[in-house]
């Protein structure tokens, strides 16, 4: 029972009603916070973002260029990246043959939107081989040709191209191997979809994904990939770039969480040898974390392969933070007064410096490493505030040990 002390009024007053309004204030921001918190979880669970935009960076006039070029030619959609790869002209021929009934099938069950490959373009052995006799004749009437045309009444100038391409087939008889173009039209066409190295023959084609992008349709563009390189074809691009990471970074977040979420338990252990105390850790981890959503949400911030990486962060900052608090709460019986005076103002003026030094990282020219900026500096916020403020109402609730007058 507290122990009635006098007013100059003459009214008696509890003294422990100060501190029990608090108790009771923090209380009620604990229920608020977290009925809203868990109204907002439901509503508008954790988004991950798999677009790869966390890696570009966040003002470049580059990218502002090409946005506008593509919206220009009405092309939002980046297109994704068919490489072929042979020891010889005839293995790259033989795969842009088998692929093409893969990528029509794929319009169709509409895993894509549509496809470009160098068919047309690419060297084919049989067609050299059939139009021979036909290139062989025309070379043969050359001087024929010619000459029935300017008895016609035309110029010279007239057989200009004629001429060039009688002559160009007359060199591609002179070989036996495949005949490539030499001229330089052929050869700035051909450069933006062909390659030869010394013993190797490249090709590329596009992929257009369906409306949406890549990201959309990636379970799809998967099993398309696998298609294409069980025939020794890879399917790559930007658009693909940032769900194939973050398939990777949320299966290994995965493992990396766990081992460390033992290592929290066994570490409050050591420190507390009290569950009802190991809770209390572990209950500030919570609450941080939901205030941290309720953040993300008002502020249209969403998980992304960057700043997921603040996780492991801010769950060893928000154990930090309820040891060090829960340690001072017993050295000082409870009281929440001296506790904030002493260990929670260390604290908070560690914790200020923590986030000044990652709120900076906001002004980054990388969006990924301004976003984990932002989630590390809020993150440690929502962990700071629980422990220091609402921590203390928390522990003296269920504590057993003799309290000091606050």
């Amino acid at each position: 029972m507290a122990i009635p002390s006098s007013i100059g009024s003459g009214q008696v007053k509890p003294e422990f009603s100060r501190p029990a309004q608090r108790s009771l204030f923090m209380w009620l921001t604990t229920v608020v916070l977290t009925l809203a918190g868990v109204s907002l979880l439901w509503l508008k669970p954790p988004h991950f973002d798999q677009s790869p935009n966390a890696l570009r960076p966040r003002n470049s006039r580059a990218y502002a260029a090409l946005d506008e070029i593509k919206a220009r030619l009405d092309r939002q959609q980046e297109p994704l990246w068919l490489m072929f790869e042979g020891q010889s002209v005839t293995d790259v021929a033989r795969r842009l043959e088998v692929v093409e009934p893969l990528l029509q099938r794929a319009v169709s069950n509409q895993w894509i939107s549509g496809f470009t490959l160098p068919t047309t373009l690419w060297p084919q052995a049989t067609n050299q081989a059939a139009n021979r006799p036909a290139a062989l004749s025309l070379v043969a009437q050359r001087d024929g040709i010619r000459g029935a045309t300017l008895a016609a009444g035309f110029t010279s100038n007239a057989l200009v191209i004629a001429d060039n391409m009688i002559h160009t087939w007359g060199q591609s008889l002179v070989t036996t191997n495949l005949f490539w173009p030499t001229n330089a039209n052929s050869r700035w066409v051909l450069e933006k979809l062909t390659a030869r190295t010394t013993n190797a023959w490249l090709a590329i084609g596009l992929v257009y994904p369906t409306a949406g992008g890549a990201a959309k349709s990636f379970d799809a563009l998967t099993e398309l990939g696998g298609q294409m390189l069980r025939e020794g074809v890879r399917l790559s691009g930007w658009e693909l770039l940032g769900p194939s990471v973050s398939v990777l970074v949320q299966r290994d977040l995965k493992l990396v969480l766990g081992p460390i979420f033992l290592l929290v338990l066994v570490t409050l252990w050591l420190a507390f040898r009290n569950w009802r105390d190991v809770f209390w850790s572990l209950a500030t981890l919570l609450f941080s974390g939901l205030s941290l959503h309720v953040l993300m949400a008002l502020a249209g911030w969403s998980w992304n392969m960057m700043n997921v990486m603040a996780l492991p962060l801010l769950l060893g900052m928000g154990v930090d933070f309820s040891i060090h608090i829960q340690l001072a709460l017993r050295r000082h019986g409870g009281d929440p007064g001296l506790v904030r005076g002493s260990v929670g103002r260390a604290l908070l003026l560690a914790g200020s410096t923590t986030v000044a030094g990652f709120a900076s990282l906001a002004f980054a020219s990388n969006a990924g490493i301004a976003g984990l900026g932002k989630i590390c500096a809020a993150g440690i916020i929502c962990a700071m505030l629980t422990a220091v403020f609402l921590l203390p109402a928390w522990w003296r609730t269920t504590s057993t040990q003799p309290r000091r007058i606050a």
